[in-house]
């Protein structure tokens, strides 16, 4: 994501950097080689600029980025929760100049919105053995097809596949057609057999199906609990105070 990227400005708010790349933001952690992509809603109004953007704090969902710059200098920037509001200042010529080096050179990764794995869809064959496509397992495809049973799963390659609304349809490797519909009783279908969907209560607790997984690293943003623990013991509540 990072090699047609270039940081325009950054704010440097108490609570950590912003940094602004075509008017998107990406939460820099001080002294990390990683910025991370603030996702959320985002309004224009007249050169002032306003983001919602998700957090995975505990106590809220979504946090407010505002800022107005006019001509290189900064009118205004504020870091908002339900519990704080931060100021923020704009870092000068020489540290945007040093991060788009170090963005330019791979020292730098701009990281986009993370989609931690999960299970699109879950079915059982009459003898018992599960097939479970999962969305997000593998960064070079969207979907992994596994059959088997838990801890003993095949992955079977995908090749030509559609998507109709919430229904998908794959031909596999081994030219075996994979039918998942979406819809009132309707049936999967996996080659010659049909099979039995199973409910998914969480999608993204791959382990209660016993597909073995290394997790992704965390999505930083400034007030999720990773960040919490960053946080000198001197100042426990840092961004959290009334």
């Amino acid at each position: 994501m990072s090699a047609d990227k270039k940081i325009d400005f950054v704010l440097q708010f108490p609570e950590g950097n912003f940094l602004i790349a075509g008017g998107t933001p990406y939460f820099h952690p001080e002294g990390s080689d990683k910025a991370y992509l603030g996702w959320g809603e985002k309004k224009e109004l007249l050169g002032k600029f306003h983001h919602k953007i998700e957090t995975r704090a505990e106590e809220f969902k979504k946090y407010d980025l505002t800022y107005e710059v006019e001509d290189g200098e900064l009118i205004a920037a504020r870091l908002i929760t339900p519990f704080n509001r931060s100021a923020g200042k704009l870092a000068d010529e020489a540290t945007v100049a040093k991060l788009n080096d170090d963005l330019e050179n791979g020292r730098l990764e701009l990281k986009g919105r993370a989609r931690p794995p999960h299970i699109t869809r879950a079915a059982k064959f009459g003898d018992g053995r599960l097939l479970l496509l999962v969305d997000g397992l593998k960064t070079e495809s969207r979907h992994t097809l596994l059959v088997g049973t838990p801890g003993n799963y095949e992955e079977i390659g995908l090749k030509n596949g559609i998507q109709g609304g919430s229904s998908f349809y794959y031909k596999t490797e081994n030219d075996t057609d994979l039918a998942l519909p979406y819809g009132n009783g309707e049936t999967p279908q996996y080659g010659n057999e049909y099979l039995a969907y199973i409910p998914v209560d969480n999608a993204q607790d791959l382990a209660a199906f016993g597909v073995d997984f290394t997790a992704p690293d965390p999505h930083l943003d400034p007030f999720c609990k990773e960040m919490e623990n960053r946080k000198p013991a001197s100042a426990p509540g840092k961004g959290f105070t009334r």
